[in-house]
């Protein structure tokens, strides 16, 4: 009897939280980035809550699915920077999926990007 209350929960958990079956929070799907050039693989964004109580404080995160068979590759986190900075500017300028154009207007594909995934 506790292992259906148990399964009961998680299935509640994952309704209440807007998570998809895979287990990503749908409702922080990216469908596009201004600029963007057409990709394989989906994105996500948008803030975890730390204490919804007195500060109210949130962390914004950026999630970038691996090109090539996804659900079989390592996560990678990237942090930088120190208080005020932001590990989302190093994306576009270093490690992450996108570069900014030369007139910055628009976004290329990074071919160094950390989402290529690891190889066989």
């Amino acid at each position: 009897m506790e292992i259906h209350g148990i399964l009961f929960f998680i299935c509640y958990l994952f309704v209440a939280l807007g998570v998809g079956i895979d287990g990503f929070p749908m409702n922080d799907l990216i469908s596009k980035l201004p600029g963007q050039p057409d990709v394989n693989f989906r994105q996500f964004a948008g803030y975890i809550d730390l204490d919804d109580g007195v500060a109210g404080r949130s962390l914004f995160y950026y999630f970038v699915e691996a090109e090539n068979d996804p659900m079989s590759q390592p996560l990678t986190v990237w942090l930088t920077g120190g208080p005020g900075c932001s590990s989302v500017g190093d994306s576009f300028s270093g490690v992450g999926p996108f570069i900014t154009t030369r007139n910055a207007r628009g976004l290329d594909k990074n071919l160094f990007s950390w989402n290529k995934g690891c190889p066989v």
